[in-house]
C-alpha cells in the first residue's frame, strides 16, 4: 500500500512539474517562429508559398471561373449523359387472349364441409375493473 502511494505521489509531482514548465514558457517564442524563419532568409517558406500559389492558380482557380456551373460539373467530374426519353405506354405488345383448357373441361372438385361457426366473443369488460380509488383528502 505504501509503495503504491509513493508511486502515485511521484507521478503527481512529475505531472505538476511538467505543467509548471509549460506554463512558464514564453509565448513570444512560439508565435514568432514563422516571422523569425522568414526574416532569417531561409527560402523554405517562400518556396512553400510559391508552390501553393502555383497549385492553387492552376487547379483550383480555373474551376471558379464558371460560376454558373454546378459543383458536380467542375473539372474532376465528367459531364452528365442526357436523360433517356420517357417510356411509351404500353412498353410491350398486348397479351394474347388466354384460353384455359382446364377450365373448359368438367372437373369435379370435392367440396369441403363448411367451417364451424366462430364462438361468440366474450362480453366487454366493465369499467372500472378495479375498486375505485379513495377520495383525495
Amino acid at each position: 500500500m505504501k509503495k503504491s502511494f509513493t508511486s502515485v505521489a511521484l507521478l503527481l509531482v512529475a505531472f505538476l512539474a511538467c505543467v509548471i514548465q509549460v506554463a512558464a514558457a514564453s509565448v513570444n517564442t512560439q508565435d514568432d517562429h514563422h516571422a523569425e524563419t522568414k526574416e532569417a532568409g531561409f527560402p523554405v517558406y517562400d518556396k512553400y508559398s510559391s508552390l501553393y500559389n502555383e497549385y492553387y492558380s492552376r487547379w483550383v482557380a480555373h474551376t471558379m471561373i464558371g460560376t454558373e456551373a454546378e459543383p458536380a460539373q467542375f473539372s474532376p467530374f465528367p459531364p452528365f449523359p442526357p436523360f433517356p426519353p420517357p417510356p411509351t405506354f404500353p412498353p410491350f405488345p398486348p397479351f394474347p387472349p388466354r384460353s384455359n383448357a382446364l377450365a373448359a373441361r368438367d372437373v369435379e372438385v370435392e367440396q369441403f364441409p363448411p367451417f364451424p361457426p366462430f364462438p361468440p366473443f366474450p362480453p366487454p369488460p366493465t369499467f372500472p375493473p378495479f375498486p375505485p380509488f379513495p377520495p383525495r383528502s
